[in-house]
């Protein structure tokens, strides 16, 4: 394995932390097994030199997240995109779960990168905000439960055009055939977002959750007149009343409540203990009632994250996730090693 940055001073970083460093361009690609690529590089369109000596090599081109999830594989993953609102939605569920004695970690493209969080305990909740950009640079990562929050035209240079955009955003519904059944959660309130919640209902193996701040979806979660009501079983029950919370005014962050409190409940239909909404009851009694839980600012919780521990002094490829890129044989050390080292906690 070695890494590389365009910039002298991340490779100095790099080799002092015993990571060897090689200028990808003289790399013979037919001897690697895969570029991992730091999000920010180029990739589809108008692609960096060494995506396309990968690329003509038929070599996969993945990143940190891809990484993070093959090789931790009881870990729970909660992967969230959306063009508006993935930040205060990622933040919302971290702090709800660790509201209600759920350990959890929050990262990705908020607070740590996938890299530089401790390593996940078996079964526990890893939440991670994921641009188009991370998601592009997925190949076989699957998530327990996927939210797509909304889709606006953006990005276009990076994924050119608005085609390319959702499609690097439909990612994240990869299906996991190990999962009996996955949960999409999926905002309503735009039609291109609109279309990929008919679209992802109608394969198998998901259980799909619309939610809206706009509309009444049927067996979904929505929010009228500030008020969140959970109607999954067409049985609309009201969950809490989001006024006067400031970190989540306007209609916009509505939806990032619905969404958040639709994750958790995926989350505890099948391990966590947060109770269902009562529709006799304003709020559900373990999540809702503790004021704390909505009245703190979500961002507060990015604070809280605690500090990696990196066994043996580094991750093995931290360059990927601050740098550029990193390359290595697959089968010969790059994902083998991340699977018995600091990612699983083990000692390499």
């Amino acid at each position: 394995m070695c890494a590389w940055d365009d910039n002298p001073g991340q490779r100095r970083k790099a080799e002092d932390s015993g990571i060897p460093t090689k200028d990808p361009s003289t790399l013979d690609f037919g001897r690697l097994d895969a570029l991992v690529l730091a999000p920010g590089i180029p990739l589809t369109h108008n692609p960096h030199p060494v995506v396309a000596q990968a690329q003509a090599a038929s070599l996969p081109v993945i990143g940190d997240i891809e990484l993070l999830v093959e090789a931790c594989p009881r870990a729970r993953f909660v992967g969230i995109t959306g063009t508006n609102g993935k930040s205060t939605t990622t933040a919302l569920l971290g702090h709800l779960l660790e509201s209600c004695g759920v350990s959890t970690q929050i990262g990705g493209n908020l607070g740590p990168p996938a890299l530089g969080m401790r390593p996940p305990e078996d079964g526990e909740p890893v939440v991670l905000e994921l641009s188009s950009y991370q998601l592009d640079l997925t190949e076989s990562a699957c998530f327990e439960v996927a939210v797509l929050l909304n889709n606006s035209p953006e990005q276009h240079d990076r994924h050119g055009d608005m085609n390319g955009y959702i499609a690097a955003k439909k990612r994240i519904f990869r299906r996991d055939g190990a999962l009996p059944r996955q949960t999409a959660i999926v905002g309503v309130d735009d039609p291109h977002s609109r279309a990929i919640c008919e679209e992802i209902s109608a394969r198998d193996g998901w259980d799909v959750i619309p939610v809206s701040a706009q509309h009444r979806p049927k067996n979904g979660i929505y929010v009228e007149n500030g008020i969140l009501i959970d109607n999954r079983e067409n049985a609309a029950a009201s969950v809490r009343d989001l006024h006067g919370i400031p970190t989540l005014a306007g209609i916009h962050n509505w939806q990032n409540a619905a969404a958040a409190y639709a994750a958790a409940c995926a989350l505890e239909s099948t391990a966590t203990r947060l109770p269902p909404p009562s529709r006799h009851t304003p709020a559900c009694p373990t999540v809702w009632s503790m004021s704390a839980i909505l009245t703190v600012s979500p961002m507060s919780t990015t604070a809280r994250q605690p500090t990696a521990k990196r066994r043996h002094g580094r991750w093995p490829v931290s360059m990927a996730s601050s740098g550029s890129l990193a390359a290595g044989r697959r089968k010969t050390g790059l994902l083998r090693r991340w699977r018995s080292s600091a990612a699983c906690g083990r000692p390499s």
